[in-house]
């Protein structure tokens, strides 16, 4: 099993419009709507829909508005799905037919989330077939709504395969955590069954820094949520960690069950993330606040030194006053240096010369 990548030439040399159509023809869905956003927003419209088979029971509807960042005004997605004799009949909208028999489904897509992009996921996750609908095509009509249920633009015509529910490898990044770590991270998407219990990935060609300690990285502990499972690791290194950022490692990586035998397996190339411009900034500030704190203790430590030495010094004092003047008072003596507080332990040796008479 094979995923498609979509070479980082690709999608900067292409307008945003073209390398975001790319993506999506890839299935980078992600990669897709990042791209949908770069340059001036304007006005919302859809970008891609999409109808996948959920790997419990019945169909998701997903629909991705574009550039909604300005006038952010599209609260809803209807989408109509026509009835075809050879095709399995969809379910669990509103079904309404005409007077000589042609029908359709409408469902209404809600807000599932928004990228920092402005671009809105609209998800509706009750569609259903009369049979199993995977791997067929279909088409429909998406039109956005506003809070009002007005139309917002223009409605769009679509053509999708249904996706099958199998699970797959979601993607896998390495971005660097600091000066010497970076974390290397795969998500599993679609594993209801659970049978993924170890995620293996080996770097197979890349001309930028060696990854250290090796060129092969087992997880394992994923963090679940439903079928979704997230592995990472947060001490992979390269040989010159500052030389590595931006660099593509082609990466194969490898699903496994608890017994260790594969449940999948695709390829990968992977952009390592640098450090971001805001988190060198916090670190070198945490370095140089360290460095003075430092410096603090080291002043410190300096002038306990020089008093312990004080204080050695007036007992010896002391101690040749004893040897000299045996019956003296001890408020004769040399007086100790100005201290705000100081313990003294010591330990006498009694010479018993009467032998206990």
């Amino acid at each position: 099993m094979r995923f498609p990548t979509l070479p980082l030439a690709l999608a900067l040399g292409l307008a945003p419009s073209l390398a975001s159509d790319a993506a999506s023809a890839l299935g980078l869905d992600s990669i897709a709507e990042d791209l949908s956003a770069v340059g001036a927003a304007e006005a919302a419209f859809i970008r891609r829909s999409k109808i996948r088979k959920k790997r419990t029971v019945g169909y998701r509807v997903v629909v991705i508005v574009g550039d909604d960042s300005v006038n952010k005004e599209v609260e809803t997605v209807d989408v109509v799905i026509p009835h075809l004799a050879d095709q399995p009949t969809p379910a669990g909208g509103v079904t309404t037919c005409d007077d000589v028999g042609n029908c359709e489904t409408l469902v209404t897509l809600g807000l599932r989330t928004v990228k920092a992009n402005g671009n809105k996921r609209f998800v509706f996750n009750d569609l259903d077939f009369a049979e199993d609908a995977a791997n067929i095509s279909y088409s429909g009509t998406a039109t956005m709504k506003d809070a009002a249920n007005e139309q917002v633009g223009p409605s769009v015509g679509f053509t999708t395969d249904v996706i099958d529910a199998e699970m797959e490898i979601r993607t896998v990044t390495i971005r660097q955590l600091d000066a010497t770590n970076s974390q290397l991270r795969g998500v599993v998407v679609g594993d209801f069954a659970d049978e993924v219990d170890q995620f293996f990935a080996c770097v197979d060609d890349y001309v930028g820094p060696d990854p250290e300690p090796d060129d092969c990285f087992t997880m394992t502990d994923p963090v679940v949520n439903g079928g979704k499972k997230v592995f990472t690791l947060d001490t992979l290194s390269f040989s010159d960690p500052s030389a590595a950022a931006d660099e593509v490692y082609s990466m194969i990586v490898t699903t496994a069950r608890a017994d260790g035998s594969a449940v999948g397996q695709a390829e990968f190339d992977v952009v390592v993330q640098g450090l971001e411009v805001d988190r060198v900034a916090e670190l070198e500030a945490a370095l140089e606040v360290d460095q003075d704190r430092e410096a603090e203790l080291v002043g410190a430590f300096a002038d306990v030194a020089a008093l312990i030495a004080e204080v050695d010094e007036s007992f010896s004092r002391i101690e040749f006053a004893i040897e000299e003047q045996p019956d003296a008072p001890l408020s004769s003596l040399d007086t100790l240096p100005p201290h705000t507080r100081l313990r003294i332990s010591a330990t006498v040796h009694f010479v018993d010369d009467w032998q206990g008479e």
